[in-house]
């Protein structure tokens, strides 16, 4: 056996490094197939994951940095009920002061454990967003 390397001695260790391994997979393909349409991964977050979390409208999810320009969330959850959510970015945690980041609304109608794949709008980039935050642009 080689250092640094744990052979998984029961089932649900098995399961938990094949699905570690097929996410790592998946992360470098969609990177490639992103970075092909001509997007760079020159931003130190390339790769990079974060949990989010908020106490309203049940959201929650793990956020992937793909390249320069998308990004994955893993496992989203959200509640129905808001009319016009938009991915936001923001400086700081004031989410006010922020922006849209990405064009595509958000279903009214919630998510559960899905798995999104989100393109940053053009003018804007990773060393901008502080905070990253889902905001219902009609109540802003």
């Amino acid at each position: 056996m080689r250092p640094g390397f744990m052979v998984p001695q029961n089932t649900a260790q098995k399961q938990k490094m094949i699905f570690s391994i097929a996410k790592s997979l998946l992360l470098c393909v969609l990177a490639t197939v992103v970075n092909s349409q001509g997007c760079g991964s020159s931003s130190p977050l390339v790769g990079k994951s974060g949990p989010l979390t908020m106490t309203t409208d049940g959201v929650s999810g793990v956020v992937t940095i793909l390249s320069d320009c998308s990004f994955q969330v893993l496992m989203y959850n959200q509640d129905s009920g808001a009319p016009q959510f938009f991915w936001w970015g923001a400086s700081s945690t004031n989410v006010g002061s922020g922006r849209r980041i990405v064009d595509q609304q958000l279903s009214h109608d919630g998510y559960s454990s899905a798995t999104l794949t989100l393109t940053l709008l053009d003018n804007v980039k990773w060393d901008s967003i502080g905070f990253l935050a889902i905001w219902c642009e009609q109540f802003k």
